[in-house]
């Protein structure tokens, strides 16, 4: 039975014993720890270099092109929240577009989905997912694989803990690097080894999980850390959440055959139970008729070797789908296999659309909200009979229930039968689409389940037609007239829950001149690491029930415009009155959207401080560099250090807009995000060695054969030219790199594998080695720095001729640049100036070089060194006004 207040959840669980036990490669590199246990290493304090981002004249034009084109897309698809107050027009996945969304939180059946995938390919005896709140780690979710006392002992026992940040899982947590526990119970350095050892914990391992880790462990030991492959998980969000999926399962091919994982929502589960009884479904059936055929299925093995996805649009009727029967004998009707990573996503959809997840919850307990109910339940029709797909009973009604003695629920009760469609008010409602209400339920002839009614005290019941279903409420206290309260917004619920990862949503409406809310949820997961870490059961939805919103608030001005708005940082926007209980409860991003009768309010949380760990290791980057620049003041004379800051400065100024090109290069070669920072660890060792080579020989070339430079000069002019008076519109080719000769040729001398292998750069396919994409993409930046490095590193030597200075200035910048990626890749879009200005920082030295060179002018290098920071800093600045000019025009357009 679901806590006071909260949807139910539950989650189905297997033998710890798994035929998928050892399979598959591991997403993340792995740290094996025996006995004492350690940080995984830190990655290198910042990232690799190159240059300006045109150099070359072949490469640098196809390169500024695709920067181009890239600023072009951003700004033609602009994302959630990208400036605050900005009305914002989200990209809705559809049908054969399965983009990723970002950071997309994961909750409920999603997440105890991904949990359950995770134990069954490990074999793990339990899964915990922490959340980083406020520097402290709390439980966000976990699951179960196997019933033991022990084990539900140190699930709960979490429950109650909260981990500092310096803890074992902030290093994973920025690292990337998933950590092995082989003796959990006495391993030195680990916080809760006392409770491993008396839980019978023997071995666990860490890693990096959404926004925060993942902890999976089991009571038997492991010698090593089991192998993996990777979860797709915001596939598996998205069959679920927007799709209204029943079941998924995930297929991995193991020794010419398939293994599946699969996970049953629930309500499929109480349902079948209900009307079959016995536990059989479709998922399950599927996995023993593929575990026990000597080949694939051929639906799944046609998906792995096309790679193109399966949509069977009526999977009973489908003369050419093999399992057509079993469809047929569990409702299965829409079926939908996709190629993931690591394997096939399989998920289905019954006969018809059904509200799922957080849309159920939320529309359940919204509904007790609007109209004072002591409970909701939502129905569903299966084969000519309704069962219970999903309940929510009030905390009041159920702290009555327990003082009373009573341990079951009026829903809890239902959810045991199934009632006949035709004869029935619940066909009725269905049928016609036609709500209904019984003043006293308890006498009406037409009302099946008086007995039961007149057992919890039921007097009036309400029905009202659903997605694919009737939502039932009803009331212990007699209702003469049907409760007369706005219809809860069930489209933008879903979209809050699909499309903006909320956390949380509040129903506002005006009542007496001022706006309050009427109805709130928030999702459990939400709610239980909010417990955990405050202790309390308060929520920020649930604190915003004591307020009234004026018209000097965001909320009226929404509802008086009829203008959506997304607040980008609700935690320091002005404009937004909540923001200290927006900072108080961790709420990041808030959506605003005016609908019928009020305004609906959802909001994101900032589970981790966003950035913040970059811009410390950024501002510790620099620190160490000024450090430097001071010791060769003290040694080698202030000029010196001058003109090694001014090295510095421009090397790394230089770099700024090839960041972009990397971003891009990722993009392309779909580089998971914990692995990124491998591939820009080792760029960033391969930089140092050819920035040696490039400094050292330039400087001996340039001393010999002084014009030389004119031909780099001529080089930076040039791509300084292309990059000032380029058209951000015209039409580019070789956007994601699809045509960059660099990618065609490494493809042609390497046998590629199509899938990741974690951090490694081979693979073994069948027995034949094949590089890994990871590779592919590692040697196209190396290769794109050495090319683009003909700018930066003549830019150095334009300043000066000693070597020591150029290189030792060119290490500094390159290492900086690692941690200057992270940031850019998530906010150098919004510096719209930001690129002009390296152009011009680009000309500017060109210039340089050609004055000095006919001594015309000298050019002092202090002045150099404030040109290029002026000219970077006016960058910004102007970015940073235009972007608060557009702010303005949003707010006044909102009012």
């Amino acid at each position: 039975a679901p806590a006071p207040g909260m949807f139910a959840i539950s989650g189905a669980l297997r033998p710890a014993s798994h035929p998928l036990d050892g399979l598959g490669p591991v997403g993340t590199r792995q740290l094996h720890l025996r006995g004492p246990v350690l940080p995984p290493p830190a990655s290198p304090s910042l990232q690799l270099d190159a240059a300006t981002g045109i150099a070359g004249v072949a490469t640098g034009l196809s390169v500024l092109k695709a920067l181009k084109a890239r600023r072009r897309k951003q700004n033609s698809l602009q994302p959630a929240g990208a400036l605050a107050c900005q009305p914002v027009r989200v990209h809705v996945p559809r049908r054969g577009d399965r983009s990723v969304r970002q950071a997309a939180t994961l909750s409920c059946d999603a997440l105890q989905a991904s949990l359950k995938m995770k134990c069954d390919y490990t074999g793990a005896h339990y899964a915990i997912y922490w959340i980083n709140i406020d520097g402290e780690y709390v439980v966000g979710g976990s699951y179960m694989s196997d019933s033991h006392d022990k084990i539900m002992q140190y699930l709960q026992s979490c429950g109650g803990v909260k981990l500092a940040s310096d803890d074992i899982f902030e290093s994973v947590s920025s690292s990337g690097v998933r950590s092995f526990i082989s003796s959990a119970g006495s391993a030195d350095g680990f916080s809760r080894t006392a409770l491993c050892d008396e839980c019978g914990i023997k071995s666990l391992c860490i890693e990096s999980f959404e926004d925060g880790v993942l902890e999976y462990g089991t009571t038997l030991p492991w010698m090593e850390a089991p192998s993996c492959p990777e979860i797709p998980k915001a596939m598996i969000r998205d069959a679920i959440e927007s799709d209204s999926a029943c079941y998924v399962v995930f297929w991995v091919e193991k020794g010419g055959c398939f293994v599946g994982s699969d996970y049953v929502t629930p309500w499929r589960k109480r349902m079948n139970k209900t009307l079959r009884g016995d536990d059989a479904n479709f998922a399950l059936r599927s996995r023993e008729m593929v575990e026990s055929c000597s080949q694939p299925l051929p639906s799944i093995a046609k998906v792995l070797e096309e790679q193109k996805e399966m949509y069977i649009t009526d999977a009973p009727k489908d003369d050419n789908f093999e399992r057509k029967e079993l469809a047929k004998e569990f409702g299965m009707n829409t079926i939908r296999l996709m190629p993931c990573e690591s394997g096939v996503l399989e998920y289905g959809v019954p006969s018809r659309s059904q509200l799922v997840g957080d849309s159920l919850g939320a529309s359940l307990k919204m509904r007790c909200d609007l109209s004072g109910a002591d409970y909701a339940m939502y129905w569903v029709e299966v084969d000519g009979n309704f069962a219970v797909a999903g309940y929510y009973v009030t905390p009041q009604q159920e702290k009555l229930l327990k003082k009373e003695g009573i341990r079951e629920t009026y829903p809890k009760r239902c959810e045991r039968l199934e009632v006949n469609a035709s004869s029935s008010l619940l066909g009725q409602v269905f049928s016609t689409g036609n709500s209904s209400f019984l003043p006293d339920c308890q006498v009406n002839k037409l009302f099946t389940r008086k007995e039961l009614a007149q057992e919890f005290g039921i007097k009036s019941i309400g029905f009202m037609p659903a997605a694919g279903g009737v939502v039932e409420y009803g009331s212990t206290n007699a209702w003469n007239v049907e409760p007369k309260c706005p219809l809860e917004p069930k489209s933008e619920l879903k979209r809050a829950f699909t499309e903006f990862a909320a956390v949380y949503v509040i129903y506002w409406v005006q009542r007496d001149g001022k706006y309050v809310s009427v109805a709130d949820y928030t999702c459990p997961a939400r709610l239980l690491a909010i417990k955990n870490q405050r202790g309390d059961n308060e929520t920020y939805a649930g604190s915003c029930k004591q307020l009234q919103l004026g018209p000097e608030t965001t909320t009226w001005k929404v509802a008086s415009s009829g203008a959506e708005l997304v607040i980008d940082d609700a935690q320091n926007d002005d404009s937004f009155t909540r923001k200290e209980l927006a900072r108080e409860f961790g709420v990041q991003k808030v959506r605003l959207v005016p609908c019928n009768g009020g305004v609906l309010e959802c909001g994101s949380a900032s589970t981790r401080s966003v950035g913040e760990g970059s811009l410390v290791s950024l501002g510790a980057g620099f620190a160490a560099a000024l450090a430097f620049c001071a010791g060769v003041g003290y040694f080698r004379g202030v000029a010196d250090a001058t003109t090694w800051l001014s090295c510095y400065v421009i090397e790394y100024s230089l770099s700024v807009d090839n960041l972009f090109v990397f971003i891009i290069i990722f993009k392309y070669f779909k580089v998971p995000r914990q692995l990124q920072s491998d591939v820009l660890n080792y760029g960033i060792y391969g930089a140092i060695v050819f920035r040696f080579i490039f400094v050292y020989l330039g400087a001996i070339i340039l001393q010999k054969f002084n014009f030389l430079i004119l031909g780099f000069a001529g080089i930076l002019l040039y791509a300084a030219y292309q990059g000032l008076t380029n058209d951000e519109d015209e039409e580019d080719e070789d956007e994601d790199l699809e045509n960059n000769f660099i990618v065609q040729n490494l493809k042609k001398v390497f046998n590629v594998s199509t899938e990741f292998d974690g951090s490694n750069f081979f693979t073994e396919v069948k027995g034949k080695s094949l590089a890994t994409p990871l590779l592919i993409c590692l040697l196209t930046i190396e290769i794109s720095d050495i090319v683009f490095a003909t700018d930066s590193v003549p830019a150095v030597l334009g300043t000066t001729s000693d070597q020591f200075l150029a290189y030792s200035s060119n290490v500094f910048a390159v290492y900086g640049l690692r941690t200057l990626f992270f940031l850019l890749d998530e906010a150098i879009s919004s510096f719209s100036y930001l690129e002009k200005a390296v152009n011009f920082v680009l000309g500017f030295i060109g210039t340089k070089i050609i004055v000095d060179y006919f001594e015309i002018v000298h050019i002092d290098t202090l002045v150099s060194l404030a040109i290029v920071l002026g000219t970077l800093l006016t960058g910004v600045f102007l970015s940073v006004t235009e972007m608060q000019g557009e702010k303005q025009e949003q707010q006044v357009g909102a009012v």
